[in-house]
């Protein structure tokens, strides 16, 4: 539980803020410190995705190389895509979209 928390926790958070600035039931300043805030943590997101896929594994008890590999084969794709829209859509929202 704890690496699906690491690994997609923040994607989700910005998407969700994404969503509800979108949405008008938030408005924050495109660059006020809580918009800077999410937006400096994009590449740190991109170091803490295999932490917590590898926290998965280590959870899970994966013993062979074939599960390891299965594992990153099917989480990094989705957490790329989770990060990428998370980026792009608050990026965007706030004036700077990549």
């Amino acid at each position: 539980m704890l690496g699906a928390l690491v690994a997609i926790g923040a994607p989700v958070a910005e998407i969700l803020v994404a969503w509800l600035w979108d949405r008008g039931v938030i408005s924050p300043e495109p660059n006020g410190p809580f918009v800077q805030t999410l937006q400096s943590g994009f590449t740190l997101e991109l170091l803490l995705a295999p932490l917590g896929i590898c926290l998965i594994g280590v959870g899970a008890r994966l013993a062979t190389p074939v599960r390891w590999i299965a594992l990153f084969a099917l989480c990094s794709p989705v957490i790329a895509v989770l990060w990428f829209t998370g980026a792009a859509s608050l990026g965007g929202l706030a004036g700077e979209p990549f």
